[in-house]
């Protein structure tokens, strides 16, 4: 996990534990992006958003995070390259209908669909087209779907599925947590 990542995570760690306020956070993170030398943390208790045992309780969270995620990528798991029956679908037909895109990066994009066996819209995320016949992409893409279905806490996303469309594409359904409700609307540019 990257510093970026970690102090993202101490920042959604923090206010899902009521140590900081939103508009703690909005404040620290402006003034992280003006000054990205100082973590998110640092501008947090600078700030006076967190006091220090707030931070030492959070640092302590998210350094056992890390090691979870450290731990998983390094296991034996982390190596194995999926046979055919890896991310079978867990129902008959197409269980996810497409919505709306959501977001987008270098190796996957997240949709708003519908879980039509449960009725709920959720977060699905597939490997982009381009980066779908790279076996080392598709790796990763199917190690963080794994890492991430077995970390359990409240600040992070739920898996709820992996599966693979028909053309062999990997995806993985997630809770949808609307913009307003996560950091996304923190660290986008004014």
């Amino acid at each position: 996990m990257d510093g970026i990542e970690r102090d993202l995570l101490f920042g959604a760690l923090a206010l899902r534990q009521r140590l900081i306020d939103e508009a703690g956070l909005k404040a620290a993170v402006a003034a992280w992006r003006a000054d990205p030398s100082r973590s998110l943390p640092d501008h947090l208790e600078a700030g006076g958003h967190i006091d220090a045992p707030g931070r030492q309780s959070v640092d302590a969270l998210v350094a056992s995070l890390s090691r979870s995620v450290h731990d998983l990528s390094t296991s034996p798991a982390a190596d194995r390259v999926p046979g055919e029956t890896f991310g079978a679908v867990t129902s008959t037909g197409a269980r996810f209908e497409i919505l709306k895109p959501h977001a987008r990066g270098g190796l996957g994009a997240v949709y708003v669909a519908l879980d039509r066996e449960l009725h709920r819209e959720v977060a699905l995320k597939q490997i982009v087209e381009t980066r779908a016949d790279d076996p080392g992409a598709r790796r990763r893409f199917l190690l963080e779907a794994e890492i991430t279905g077995r970390l359990e806490h409240p600040g992070i996303v739920p898996v709820y599925g992996l599966g693979v469309h028909p053309d062999g594409r990997p995806f993985y359904a997630m809770r949808f947590i609307r913009p307003r409700d996560s950091l996304a609307l923190y660290t986008k540019s004014p």
